[in-house]
């Protein structure tokens, strides 16, 4: 007998791998649509009674067993497909004004914002005399969290965003923005979502100092990007491990530009360089590419030609 089953509220989504209550095989299915159109692998969980349970996606071994056996446990009549448990969120139990208006507004946003970025906890938090929430996320694996905080000066908010590697608990901050209007809340957290997930390591402000010289388009698409010598470890620093070109040619300003007005430019904007600076290829649809156009860097500097006039 097949059971295809919907798993209730409350039910456990860790296990004792040692004490098993049946004797079960768990395989790999895959799920097909009302038109026969196969849909995506699944887990299923065979016991030693004939009984089955399908789960609506691949799950580890020891947790669709112990899952399966609960539901059995609880009623073996369902007859809907299984949906993996979901811990209910952490929720402070007290939040302020402020910070329950925050939450309040984000559903006004996205009524299925909980879901949508698969929210584990919501915390309030007051920093520098401003109150706020905390939002840990895990949407897709990624592990991200969110600083939620109001100026009542300006009656915006300050959000950021801090990627985490769960492996080596490393933390990153991927997106900062200073002014963002309540009815923009969601889509910043979209932004540091997006930020995390190309592996963009650190926001650049957009009253930071600018990283690079000039950038143009290359022949066959990607950037060549020229950077001051004094900012090329900052903006090295942007890309993860294993996406920043291999190849910085380092060159000098006076040569490059035939023009002594220029160069001097360059040497009043960028006083720590010694008229030197590295250009740097990002291949057209390469990991590097994308982190590039998803920092402002560019457009606080200037394309195909500098832009140092007094």
């Amino acid at each position: 007998m097949v059971i295809l089953a919907r798993i209730p509220r409350g039910l456990p989504n860790r296990v004792d791998i040692a004490k098993p209550q049946y004797s079960a095989v768990v395989d790999t299915v895959t799920l097909v649509a009302s038109n026969g159109r196969p849909i995506k692998k699944a887990s299923r969980v065979t016991f030693d009674n004939g009984k089955q349970v399908t789960f609506n996606e691949l799950m580890l071994k020891h947790e669709a067993i112990t899952q399966a056996e609960e539901l059995l446990r609880r009623d073996p009549n369902y007859n809907e497909t299984v949906r993996r448990y979901r811990e209910p969120v952490q929720q402070q139990k007290v939040l302020s004004q402020i910070q329950a208006t925050i939450v309040n507004q984000l559903k006004a946003q996205n009524s299925d914002f909980i879901s949508h970025w698969n929210v584990k906890a919501i915390f309030g938090i007051n920093e520098d005399g401003k109150e706020g929430i905390q939002i840990s996320t895990n949407n897709h694996g990624r592990v991200v969290n969110y600083q939620i905080l109001y100026n009542s000066g300006s009656d915006t908010y300050e959000v950021k965003a801090f990627k985490m590697d769960p492996k080596t608990l490393d933390v990153q901050e991927v997106y900062r923005n200073d002014d963002i209007h309540w009815d923009n809340l969601f889509s910043a957290m979209q932004s540091g979502e997006e930020n995390a997930r190309v592996g963009l390591k650190v926001a650049v402000p957009k009253t930071s100092t600018t990283l690079i010289w000039r950038w143009s388009i290359g022949h066959y698409g990607g950037y060549f990007v020229d950077v001051p010598a004094e900012n090329f470890e900052a903006f090295k620093g942007m890309f993860q491990k294993g996406t920043f070109p291999r190849n910085a040619e380092e060159k000098s300003a006076a040569e490059s530009v035939g023009d002594s007005a220029t160069e001097i430019r360059f040497d009043k904007t960028f006083p720590n360089s010694r008229g030197r600076y590295y250009t740097v290829y990002f291949a057209d649809r390469s990991k590097g590419e994308q982190i590039l156009e998803h920092s402002n860097v560019m457009q606080t500097s200037s394309a195909e030609k500098p832009d140092l006039s007094d």
